[in-house]
């Protein structure tokens, strides 16, 4: 892979988390039956 294809894949990667880590509030808000645990897997795993 090029460097170039190498920061698209992490753009997109970023641009993931981002939109994860804004949909997780939104569907707990709309109480669309996400347990706590899951939420809290879900933290972890965008803490690493």
């Amino acid at each position: 892979m090029t460097t170039n294809s190498f920061a698209k894949v992490r753009e997109l990667g970023l641009l993931a988390l981002v939109l994860v880590t804004l949909a997780v509030p939104a569907l707990l808000a709309s109480g669309n039956g996400i347990r706590p645990l899951d939420t809290a897997y879900l933290l972890t795993l965008s803490d690493q």
